[in-house]
């Protein structure tokens, strides 16, 4: 499913959506990194969030074990419309403990496969609330 689309009428909800972004996900107990961009001459922000910490031994065993979620917004004036798009942060990386945990450690399979799952949701669920925020009247 691609996450991809330009809203027309909502570069000046841009801010607010973006505060609105940080505060719901930092809420819900993710890290939350705000980044300004600039994308074939037009201002954006990317907002960047996951679910633990890496420097904890919790957020070691998630990463370790592909339950690790992460995901960015990014959002690019396009004139008085917006771009919207949301990537996978670490989707790759659950892809790869899968094929290496079938083989060796397969345990790991498990948990990578529950991790992939749920990095879909959190991408889903992301894209859901973006367009909803943006569209609403």
């Amino acid at each position: 499913m691609e996450r991809k689309l330009t809203i027309a009428g909502a570069a000046s909800k841009k801010d607010a959506c973006v505060e609105f972004i940080t505060q719901k996900y930092k809420a819900d107990g993710y890290e939350v990194q705000v980044v300004p961009i600039e994308e074939n001459g037009a201002q954006g922000v990317l907002i960047q969030m996951r679910n633990t910490a890496q420097n904890t031994a919790g957020g070691w065993l998630k990463k370790l074990s592909g339950l690790e979620n992460c995901a960015t917004l990014k959002l690019v004036d396009a004139g008085e419309a917006l771009a919207a798009e949301v990537l996978a942060g670490k989707w790759l990386d659950k892809v790869a403990a899968g094929a290496v945990s079938m083989i060796v450690l397969w345990p790991l399979f498990v948990t990578a496969s529950i991790g992939a799952i749920k990095q879909k949701a959190m991408l889903d669920r992301l894209w859901d609330e973006t367009v909803k925020y943006l569209t609403a009247k």
